[in-house]
C-alpha cells in the first residue's frame, strides 16, 4: 500500500551530512537546534537535492518551528497519533518477547520516543512547504494564537543530545535486508527512512515487530488514521505565523532549473504523504513495548 498520492515516486537522492557542502551542512546543524531533535531529518537531506530550494524552504520556515503555537500543534498531533494507533493496532506481543528476540524494550522505547517528539514537526513543514508548492491557501494564525519565541521545555531539553545510532541501508545486516525492502515496497518509499534505521539495531526484534505492524498498515482503519493525522497537519500549515510562499519562478530564480521543478514538486509531496503514515508506525513500535 503506496503512502504516496502519485503513482510515480520522484527521483531522490538525500544529501548526508558528510557530503554536504557548508552552508547546506550549516542549515542541518540549524534545523536540529531548533527543531531539538538529534538527527538531520531525510526531508532536508532530501530538499538539499536542490540548494536553493533548501536555503528557501528553511528561511521561511524558521521563524515558525519556534514558537509556542508549533510545539503545541505538533504536541496534539502526536497525541492524535497515540490515541489513534490505541485504537486500530493491538501489538501482538509483549516486552518479555521482545528481549527474547534480542531486543531491548526500554532502549527501543527510548528511539521511538524521540522520533515521536521530532516527527510531528516535521510533518507541519513538509505540509506547509508542499501545499504552498501547489498553490494551496493558508488562513493563517487564529487571533488568540501565541506566537512568542519559545524554548524547549525542561524535560525535552535533552532529546536534541540523544544519540540515535542507525544501520546503513547499503550494507544492512542479513535479516535486515529484506525488511528493508519490505517496508520500502508496503509504503511506497524510495528511500528506507532514519526512523526504521534505527530500530533495526535490533534485527530480530526488528522482523517480528514489522510483520505484526504490517497487518494494522494493511488494515482498513488504517488508511482513514493516516488522512485524519494528514488533515490535522495542513490544519497545523495553514496556522503558522508567517506564510511558506514558493512559486515556480521564484524557485528558478533562485537557481533551480527548470528541467527540474516538476520533480522538486514530487520530492516536497513525497515527504508531506510519508510522514503522517511515518507517525503512527513509529508509535505502534512504541507501543509495542509498553505492554
Amino acid at each position: 500500500m503506496s503512502q504516496s498520492r502519485t503513482g510515480t515516486l520522484p527521483r531522490l537522492e538525500l544529501v548526508p551530512e558528510d557530503g554536504a557542502p557548508p552552508d547546506v551542512a550549516a542549515i542541518y546543524e540549524e534545523t536540529r537546534d531548533l527543531l531539538g531533535i538529534p538527527w538531520t531529518a531525510a526531508i532536508f537531506q532530501g530538499y538539499a537535492m536542490y540548494p536553493p530550494f533548501l536555503r528557501l524552504a528553511w528561511a521561511e520556515l524558521k521563524p515558525n518551528v519556534v514558537t509556542l503555537e508549533f510545539r503545541a500543534d505538533a504536541r496534539q498531533l502526536r497525541e492524535q497519533a497515540t490515541a489513534a494507533m490505541r485504537d486500530l493496532y493491538p501489538p501482538g506481543y509483549d516486552r518479555s518477547q521482545v528481549e527474547g528476540w534480542g531486543g531491548d524494550p526500554h532502549a527501543i522505547r527510548i528511539v521511538c520516543e524521540t522520533f515521536n517528539y521530532g516527527n510531528p514537526k516535521l510533518l507541519i513543514c513538509a505540509r506547509a512547504v508542499s501545499r504552498s508548492l501547489e498553490g494551496l491557501r493558508r488562513q493563517g494564525p487564529s487571533e488568540d494564537t501565541d506566537l512568542r519565541p519559545e524554548k524547549p521545555p525542561p524535560g525535552e531539553e535533552h532529546i536534541r543530545h540523544r544519540r540515535i545510532d542507525l544501520v546503513d541501508p547499503a550494507h544492512p545486516p542479513a535479516l535486515v535486508a529484506p525488511i528493508f525492502q519490505d517496508i520500502q515496497q508496503t509504503l511506497g518509499l524510495p528511500v528506507v527512512n532514519t526512523d526504521y534505521r534505527a530500530l533495526a539495531r535490533w534485527p530480530e526484534y526488528f522482523h517480528h515487530a514489522w510483520e505484526d505492524l504490517k497487518s494494522a498498515i494493511l488494515s482498513s482503519p488504517y488508511q482513514p488514521a493516516r488522512d485524519a493525522l494528514a488533515e490535522a497537519g495542513d490544519a497545523a500549515a495553514d496556522r503558522l505565523e508567517e506564510p511558506v510562499t514558493f512559486s515556480r519562478d521564484i524557485l528558478r530564480r533562485e537557481g533551480v532549473p527548470a528541467a527540474e521543478l516538476d520533480n522538486l514538486v514530487r520530492v516536497a509531496r513525497l515527504f508531506a504523504d510519508l510522514l503522517p503514515g511515518l507517525i503512527l508506525n513509529v508509535e505502534g513500535f512504541r507501543q509495542g513495548v509498553e505492554r
